[in-house]
């Protein structure tokens, strides 16, 4: 029997070594008195089972002769008979593996009997798959399909089909929404009573042994795992690399999501995402802060700004595709979301004639008041309803406040009504509760302590390291906390602290792990913020080694690149053993010098630009041949050649290539999509293209028919603001609040040395009117419908709601001015490209070696210079792949062999 066994095994693992182009095994597909997962498909190194929520028992007749979906059923005895293959079963039939290891076992026997014969399923639909063909993929015909459309879609409206995963072991009253584990601890009370707050001290006050480093939440992590460019800390504090959370909606199983815990003040997504602002769908400038998978906005899916959706019963948020399957119910909430939310959410019929109050009496009055949402969702004891007041009619918000929650040393009771919505932050409105609400009754028991646990110990009995920085708040942090650079009093006491004693004396025992500034201004600020683009410091060493030399950011300690990881250790430890002060200019600390094609490559790596030097980049650099040296001897991708975005400083890639300073023996063949990229511009009719490039020019407050929108080619990137808002200027300037980045899109007030994000101009003004007033005010919004705009015409005319349309008009395209941007905007401009610019693989051009001459006769004869042994025969060598191994097959093409993620 034993024999059997290994037989069936062995041979069942050479058939799935010999399976190429699989679709889908199932597994664990047996019965058993106690299951805790069945039905299972491993994909790339991860089961995917049905799991239920606690262990059932699974008791499939056997007997019962059945196939879904149309299968065809086959006997055992018939399949013998019929001399069908393994291979076949296996790899097309999409049954079970436990099904095939079955039937191994039965041609194995010395006598196949007929008798009591078992089955197999033949799947014959192309999506179903399964012992008795009972699945069906919801996407496509493989699993790759259904997980591509799960992950990997750029849909994620139609949710429906699933239920987030909550946390159950601890049991609460929650509200509406489930608990999600990453909730617990957060120092925001989401379970009445606080019962998600209790027994948290234990962790914001632990304390590691010294060969530990301290995570930000109190967890402990051997010393050699910080900065070793590897997360190990759930709140990832421990390494230099920002965690992208946007990337967790869009992965498979992945332990960085899956036990990722969100920074504080943020909300969790459930899945590895965080959002700072949790009722983003209401505010159009927070709205696009949401979680993709919409649990920020379940339950309430008719306030978003996502467009018409409804909300299941699940409190999922689903894509109205026809308005008629709306019940009453969710037609008046519908109603109650376009009137509510009139500032963002355009697409609402009833807007286009304002009707949504007179629809809302008319269907909805005998529903009013309505609770929406249907219970407690922000917290479980905010509740929020609407009414509708008469002559004239007009939608109200009342809120209702009722429930208990942890103060200081004491619970606390209350139930009453508001009108304002100073619930949104959670913290703030806990801190409100418990100082000035008035309140029904007071419990001793349960409260946070009122002494900040100075009399207790933590887990290896040591006492709390605590300074109650945050003072009247509910809740006592870590002193660890205090300037640490993250704000965690809803007062920000601990990051304006000026005490630098007290800094010095609550940072004592993290401070080679934490970085201080300077002796003026002692901090303890995490790794992640050394090179982030933000200034932390005022000398702005956190930016840039010693505020002077290599910038920060541009450092590598990641889990790809680990180079300086030991680098960025070591400052961290220098910040606090020498005398540093703001004035100080220490220039014999650098030891890390930039790579040698880090220069002349657009991208700034030292603080004082001189990598980018243009004077240096014209006369001594020389580009690979692979790339596209700019005019001002810049070397780029030649992929990135008109591509609508400048990355040469001076634009010789993009409208400047044809006037360049130097010739380039490709230009003829870009003509052809030069003339695509750049057919029309605005102010065409009036600047010469063939010298100059078109741009409403600075210190200019108005039109007027003199003015001449256009500068000379050769004042771009000559580092002085020529357009307004610095637009011939985007790839010299630094960004006013970005560290080591450019301007890129955004707006620059020159005035006020103050940048606004390009989807902002207009809305955000410059603070003195000439920085912006010529683009600005040609937008006029109509006094009879704020939600009409009026574009103004050079020549006065008006066009309402047709900037940017890619229509010109205006008759000189002015509409189409700086429209752009949009096709390249990006959180930080050209951060993409710069990104694959330090990851890639450089092909390293070699020649043979030895080549075909006769090596010993060229040795023995004399006076033979060195150069004779290289051959003219350049090759590339290896073949790259993106992140694996190129292998040369026999017909010319190259395979890539690529590693687990």
């Amino acid at each position: 029997m034993m024999t059997q066994v290994i037989f069936i095994q062995k041979f069942l693992f050479i058939i799935l070594l010999s399976c190429i182009d699989c679709s889908i095994y199932i597994y664990n597909a047996r019965n058993s008195p106690s299951v805790e997962f069945y039905d299972c498909i491993y994909y790339q190194s991860v089961p995917y089972c049905r799991r239920p929520l606690k262990p059932i028992s699974l008791e499939r007749n056997r007997k019962e002769w059945n196939c879904s979906h149309n299968g065809i059923i086959h006997s055992f005895y018939s399949l013998w008979m019929k001399n069908i293959s393994i291979n076949t079963i296996l790899h097309k039939w999409k049954s079970s593996i436990d099904k095939v290891e079955e039937y191994i076992y039965y041609i194995s026997q010395s006598i196949q009997s007929n008798e009591d014969s078992e089955y197999i399923c033949e799947c014959i639909h192309q999506r179903s798959f399964g012992m008795n063909c009972e699945y069906l993929l919801a996407d496509g015909a493989t699993f790759d399909d259904s997980i591509v459309a799960k992950f990997f879609s750029n849909s994620t409206m139609n949710l429906y089909g699933g239920d987030l995963v909550c946390y159950v072991t601890l049991q609460c009253d929650y509200g509406l929404l489930c608990l999600d584990w990453r909730d617990i601890c957060d120092n925001e009370q989401q379970c009445m009573f606080g019962h998600d707050e209790e027994n948290c001290d234990k962790i914001e006050f632990n304390e590691c042994e010294n060969d530990e480093y301290r995570c930000m939440n109190g967890m402990c992590i051997p010393d050699e795992y910080f900065l070793d460019g590897s997360f190990d800390c759930m709140d990832m504090s421990d390494e230099k690399e920002h965690f992208h959370d946007m990337e967790c909606p869009y992965q498979l199983a992945n332990f960085y999501c899956d036990d990722r815990i969100c920074p504080p003040g943020q909300f969790s997504c459930a899945d590895g995402q965080c959002i700072k602002y949790r009722l983003g769908g209401r505010n159009p400038e927070q709205s696009f802060l949401s979680c993709v998978n919409q649990r920020n906005q379940f339950y309430m899916c008719e306030m978003n700004d996502k467009g018409n959706l409804k909300t299941l019963s699940n409190g999922q948020c689903y894509k109205v595709l026809d308005e008629k399957n709306r019940t009453m119910n969710e037609y008046c909430n519908y109603l109650i979301g376009c009137q509510f939310l009139d500032h963002i959410m355009s697409d609402c019929s009833c807007k286009a004639n304002k009707t949504c109050v007179i629809l809302l009496e008319k269907f909805c009055l005998s529903l009013f008041p309505i609770s929406y949402p249907p219970g407690g969702i922000i917290a479980p004891y905010i509740f929020e309803s609407f009414h509708m007041s008469h002559n004239p009619p007009k939608l109200l918000l009342s809120v209702t406040l009722n429930g208990t929650i942890k103060c200081r040393g004491h619970l606390k009771y209350f139930s009453f009504k508001t009108k304002y919505s100073f619930y949104e932050n959670l913290r703030e409105a806990e801190s409100t509760l418990c100082q000035s609400i008035p309140f029904l009754s007071i419990i001793s028991d349960g409260g946070y302590d009122e002494f900040c646990y100075n009399d207790s110990k933590t887990f290896n009995n040591r006492s709390y390291n605590v300074y109650d920085i945050c003072h009247s708040e509910n809740q006592c942090v870590s002193a660890y906390r205090i300037r640490d650079g993250i704000s965690n009093c809803l007062n920000r006491n601990d990051e304006e602290e000026e005490d630098n004693e007290i800094v010095l004396k609550t940072c004592s025992t993290a401070r080679y792990h934490r970085f201080r500034c300077s002796t003026d201004e002692t901090t303890c600020l995490y790794a992640n913020m050394l090179g982030d683009g933000k200034y932390h410091c005022k000398n702005k060493y956190d930016e840039s080694w010693m505020g002077i030399h290599i910038l920060l950011s541009r450092l590598n300690c990641t889990h790809e690149f680990k180079d300086d990881c030991q680098l960025f250790r070591r400052y961290i430890e220098l910040s606090w053993k020498l005398n540093v002060t703001n004035d100080s200019n220490q220039e014999n600390l650098v030891t890390k010098q930039i790579p040698f094609r880090s220069y002349c490559d657009t991208f700034w790596d030292l603080a004082s630009k001189e990598d980018e030097n243009t004077t240096m980049c014209q006369l001594a650099w020389i580009c690979s041949k692979e790339q596209w040296r700019c005019s001002s001897g810049h070397c780029i991708d030649i992929l990135w050649v008109l591509d609508g975005e400048w990355d040469c400083p001076d634009a010789s890639d993009e409208e400047n290539i044809f006037h360049s300073d130097y010739y380039h023996r490709e230009t003829f063949a870009f003509k052809e999509k030069f003339q695509e990229q750049y057919a029309r511009q605005p102010f065409d009719k009036i600047c010469n293209l063939t010298i100059e490039y078109p741009c409403l020019p600075i210190n200019t407050s108005e039109y007027s028919n003199n003015m001449r929108p256009c500068i000379d080619f050769k004042l771009i990137g000559n580092g002085q603001i020529d357009c307004i808002g610095g637009y011939d200027e985007r790839n010299v300037l630094e960004h006013c609040s970005r560290s080591g980045t450019s301007l890129g899109y955004d707006f620059k007030c020159v005035s006020s040395n103050t940048c606004i994000s390009y989807e902002k101009i207009c809305q955000d003004r410059c603070l003195h009117d000439e920085d912006d007033a010529l683009w600005c005010n040609a937008y006029q919004v109509s006094e009879k419908d704020p939600g009409l705009i009026f574009f103004q015409c050079l020549n006065n005319s008006y066009e309402w709601n047709r900037q940017c349309d890619h229509i010109y008009d205006c008759s000189n395209g002015e509409d189409e001015y700086m429209c752009d941007r949009k096709q390249f905007q990006e959180i930080i401009y050209r951060k993409q490209k710069e990104l694959s610019l330090k990851t890639k693989k450089h092909i390293v051009y070699l020649s043979q070696f030895p080549n075909n001459t006769n090596i010993t006769k060229i040795i023995n004869t004399s006076n033979v210079k060195s150069s004779n042994f290289v051959s003219k025969n350049t090759i590339p060598i290896p073949y790259w792949c993106n992140r694996g191994i190129g292998m040369l097959m026999s017909n010319n093409s190259i395979v890539c062999f690529c590693p687990p993620q």
